[in-house]
C-alpha cells in the first residue's frame, strides 16, 4: 500500500510458509522510503604524492604492508626503487623493492565480499607486472606499484 511522500508499505509471505499462507499474518514487512538523489560530497586528499628517489635498499625489510605484500607474487628482491609517497623529512628505517610477476589473474579488493553483500561500491585493482616498492618512516609507511615502464599504478599510505 502507498502512504504518504513516496512511502510504500510492502507486506508478504516467505516461501512454503503454511502459517502465512493460511492466516492473513505476513511473514514480512518492509517499508520503502523514496528520497531524491542527493549530490555527491567530493572529499579532498590531504596528501600529496610525490615521486621519491635516491634511496638505497636498507638491510631492514619494512614490515607495516607485509600482509599485503603477501597476498602479491614477489619475486626477487631489486636495488631499483620506484615509491610515489607524501614528501617527508622523517628518518627513514627501510625500504626495499621487489618484482612482481602477476601473470595469472590477480586481484585485490580489500572488503570487496562486505561491500557486495551491503550493495555498496568498493574498489579492486588487478596486479600487474611491475615492481613493488615499500618504504617505513618513523610515522608512516608507503608502498606504490609501478610498471615496467615506471608508470605510477598505485600508492598506499599507512599511519
Amino acid at each position: 500500500e502507498t502512504l504518504v511522500n513516496g512511502t510504500q508499505n510492502i507486506q508478504g509471505c516467505l516461501p512454503d510458509s503454511l502459517p502465512c499462507e493460511k492466516s492473513s499474518n505476513p511473514d514480512i514487512f518492509l517499508t520503502s522510503t523514496q528520497k531524491p538523489i542527493s549530490t555527491p560530497i567530493v572529499i579532498a586528499h590531504p596528501l600529496n604524492l610525490e615521486k621519491m628517489t635516491g634511496f638505497e635498499s636498507t638491510n631492514e625489510t619494512p614490515n607495516e604492508m607485509k600482509s599485503l605484500r603477501q597476498l602479491m607474487n614477489t619475486e626477487n628482491e631489486i636495488e631499483e626503487h620506484h615509491i610515489w609517497c607524501p614528501e617527508s623529512n622523517e628518518n627513514m628505517i627501510a625500504i626495499k623493492s621487489w618484482d612482481l610477476n602477476n601473470s595469472g589473474n590477480n586481484m585485490i579488493a580489500p572488503m570487496g565480499l562486505w561491500f557486495d553483500i551491503l550493495n555498496l561500491p568498493s574498489s579492486s585493482f588487478n596486479l600487474i607486472n611491475g615492481i613493488w616498492t615499500e618504504i617505513e618512516f618513523d610515522d608512516f609507511s608507503c608502498a606504490s606499484i609501478t610498471d615496467k615502464n615506471n608508470v605510477f599504478k598505485i600508492g598506499i599510505i599507512t599511519k
